[in-house]
C-alpha cells in the first residue's frame, strides 16, 4: 500500500515540536532587544555627556535637543553651581533599568563641573 499523505498523528508531532521550539527561542529573542535597547541608551548616554561637556566648556547654550535621544535619564543642569547631573527617568522599561544599572557601574551617571 502506498501513502502519499500525513497521518494526523504525524501532523501533530511535527506541531508540537514547533511549539516546544518556539517557547524555547522566543523569550531569548525578547531578552537579545532589550539588551539592544539598554546599549543604544548606554550610547545615547555617552554622546550627550560629552556634547553638552563640549557646548558648555566653549560657552554655548545647553538645549534639550542636546540630549533629546535620552529615555532612561534625565539632565540636570544647575548654571549657578555650573554642574551638570543625570537622574534616572520614571521610565520602568526593563531595558531602561538595565541601562541604568550599566551606567552606575561605568560612572556615566555622575555629575560634574563645567
Amino acid at each position: 500500500m502506498k501513502r502519499n499523505a500525513f497521518t494526523m498523528i504525524e501532523l501533530i508531532f511535527a506541531i508540537v515540536i514547533i511549539g516546544v521550539l518556539a517557547s524555547v527561542a522566543l523569550p531569548k529573542l525578547i531578552g537579545t532587544r532589550d539588551d539592544a535597547k539598554s546599549v543604544k541608551e548606554i550610547t545615547n548616554l555617552r554622546t550627550a555627556v560629552n556634547e553638552i561637556y563640549s557646548k558648555l566648556l566653549l560657552g554655548h547654550t545647553v538645549t534639550s535637543a542636546d540630549y533629546a535621544p535620552l529615555n532612561c535619564f534625565t539632565v540636570n543642569i544647575d548654571d549657578v553651581n555650573k554642574t551638570v547631573s543625570f537622574s534616572p527617568s520614571s521610565n520602568n522599561e526593563p531595558y531602561c533599568v538595565k541601562a541604568r544599572n550599566d551606567a552606575n557601574e561605568s560612572g556615566l551617571s555622575n555629575s560634574f563641573t563645567y
